[in-house]
């Protein structure tokens, strides 16, 4: 749009590839234009292949609600610049660094000029265009108090921490948060070898360049960690820009798949308390052929009672949906042992690429979400005894001390009910 109504602010919104990128920063488009008047651009960077298929769907359907404008910068050719084989985030980060010159440029010739430019996570190498431009930048963390907290914290970690993160003896301790077990750090931990990593390390130092930090909680849900963010004695040291809580923000429902949307949570409801294993890789997370015969097999072992969100396998990484689309001729099905849906019916459901928008709605069913690297590292190969040990130890986890991620957010979710928690910082909240 050429003008801006009177008195409306302009917010610019830049989302890197990806649906689980593109479907946060378009959420909250929408938060800020139905519910705070703004105007809103939203510019959704492109890798050199061409969009999947589900993001072209789902920014044509932003783009069909008219809420705002969205604009697809040019995509980037980065062959050369990376080995074949780089994880994705290490891909992302270089697609991302080669498109700031044209974000940059399609920025200065805005006939209206934006009021404040809020970024995804993956985009901390541009915060520095708010100083060029005089323009306020945010950095939008589409997770949560926790992660973030771990993220501001791998600077310190990386001078403070001899050798690889998961051969340490002793939890890590972050200020004011709880301690985080050496085996739960976050992928790009794995590896301090890994350029996956360096950019992690890079991205945690460049984000504390900005405005403010946005991110997808709520007080009353993280109010330990958000506290630990605003204490200057702990993280806000790092991190001195204010720290917004904006959430919840979730994707909207589309009227489509319903009647076996009800069905699985009719299924849910007839189970009993804390019963069920929901496991699910993500929007772009994809297993091989022979993880996903792993993983069936460790499910089925358990004895559990499960939710499997299940993607066609793909040979590449474990990334592999997140930079082409997943082919429609391929029976997925096919790919599971003999005799599995047969053996473990009325004890877990299998669910297609479309069940995750039927993801637990936080029903007392839900037993935990189960999180398992299955990538070919070093230190992330999995079988089928490591399956059942994880399924069948997810039950002491949860009640350990430090309890790793999931844990500290269990437990801080508790802590916030019953103290009720202080009102903090809310930008945006509802």
């Amino acid at each position: 749009m050429d003008t801006i109504a009177k008195g409306k602010l302009h917010a610019v919104l830049l989302s890197s590839p990806g649906m689980g990128h593109i479907f946060p920063v378009i959420e909250l488009g929408k938060r800020l234009t139905a519910h705070h008047g703004f105007h809103v651009t939203v510019f959704v960077a492109r890798a050199s292949s061409d969009p999947t298929a589900p993001e072209s769907k789902t920014i044509e359907a932003a783009a069909r609600l008219g809420l705002f404008d969205i604009i697809r910068l040019p995509s980037v050719d980065i062959t050369g610049l990376v080995d074949p084989n780089a994880t994705f985030i290490t891909r992302l980060c270089v697609i991302m660094r080669e498109a700031k010159p044209a974000f940059k440029a399609a920025l200065s010739t805005m006939k209206v000029q934006p009021d404040l430019v809020i970024l995804d996570l993956f985009l901390t190498e541009h915060l520095i265009l708010g100083e060029e431009l005089r323009i306020p930048t945010y950095t939008y963390v589409a997770t949560n108090a926790w992660f973030l907290a771990l993220f501001l914290y791998i600077p310190t970690l990386d001078k403070t921490v001899a050798g690889e993160y998961v051969d340490q003896p002793e939890p890590f301790d972050i200020p004011g948060c709880r301690p985080v077990l050496p085996y739960d750090v976050i992928e790009p931990m794995l590896d301090r070898n890994d350029q996956q990593y360096v950019e992690f390390l890079r991205m945690a130092r460049e984000i504390t360049m900005g405005n403010g930090i946005l991110m997808n909680t709520w007080e009353e849900l993280q109010s330990g960690t958000l506290a630990a963010l605003r204490d200057a004695g702990l993280l806000a040291r790092i991190a001195r820009q204010p720290m917004y809580t904006i959430g919840p923000l979730t994707r909207s429902k589309e009227p489509v798949g319903l009647d076996s949307e009800n069905a699985l949570f009719d299924w849910l409801d007839r189970q009993s308390a804390e019963s069920v294993i929901y496991v699910s890789f993500g929007s772009g997370g994809t297993l091989s052929a022979d993880q996903l015969t792993e993983l069936a097999a460790g499910l089925e072992l358990s004895g559990k009672r499960f939710i499997w969100v299940l993607r066609t396998p793909t040979a590449k990484s474990g990334s592999g949906s997140f930079f082409g689309s997943e082919s429609g001729s391929i029976d997925m099905w096919s790919f599971l042992p003999d005799g599995f849906l047969e053996r473990t019916h009325g004890t877990g459901l299998a669910v297609g690429p479309a069940g995750e928008r039927a993801s637990p709605r936080g029903g007392r069913s839900v037993y935990v979400a189960l999180w398992l690297e299955l990538d070919p590292g070093e230190h992330c190969q999995r079988g089928v005894h490591d399956c059942l040990a994880a399924l069948r130890g997810a039950e002491d986890e949860r009640g350990a001390a430090g309890g790793g991620l999931w844990g500290g957010l269990q437990a801080e979710g508790s802590a916030g009910r019953e103290d009720g928690g202080e009102a903090g910082d809310s930008w945006l909240g509802e």
